[in-house]
């Protein structure tokens, strides 16, 4: 059975990042593959900071392994599936060079796993970043109701969840 664990507080220095991290631990800790998800898209999170505090390991982030650049791909796809192949897409790449795994009611979703990022050391966690690591105020925000209204954005992801269901464990 996959557990999705969410933290979420509006108020700042509640040390929301290290209780994160140290559930992560305890879960690996336990030989429980666990994905750390961090959805702040717009600003540096502390969490990679956290790794290192409480781990002694800091991921390698790289541009295309986030969840920013994630909806931006399935933005683009959707944009352009009629570029798609005749056999639903399978191996068109998005734009950030990420192949399309799957499509459902048309829409195509790029590759969700394979951007996550391990946790070098610690082999039973990985990391997927909201952003890449910088504060990203110069970016275009995601317009959400664009994205569920024209873009079907509840199926995107549901698809999400059920891929990140078939890697990790929590």
């Amino acid at each position: 059975q996959h557990r999705f664990i969410a933290f979420h507080t509006m108020m700042r220095g509640s040390g929301k990042p290290a209780y994160v991290v140290g559930c992560a631990k305890a879960l690996a800790e336990r030989s429980i593959k666990v994905l750390v998800l961090d959805g702040l898209m717009y600003e540096q999170g502390a969490i990679p900071h956290q790794f290192y505090e409480l781990l002694g390991s800091t991921p390698v982030i790289k541009d295309g392994k986030n969840l920013y650049d994630l909806i931006r791909d399935y933005e683009v796809l959707c944009l352009n599936k009629d570029e798609s192949n005749s056999d639903g897409g399978a191996r068109m790449d998005g734009p950030l060079g990420f192949p399309v795994t799957g499509l459902n009611k048309g829409r195509p979703y790029s590759d969700v796993c394979g951007r996550a990022i391990p946790l070098p050391g610690w082999p039973a966690i990985s990391f997927l970043p909201g952003n890449n690591g910088k504060v990203v105020d110069v970016r275009e925000r995601i317009d959400f109701h664009r994205l569920y209204e024209n873009l079907d954005g509840h199926q995107f992801f549901d698809y999400v969840k059920g891929a990140l269901s078939e890697c990790y464990d929590v």
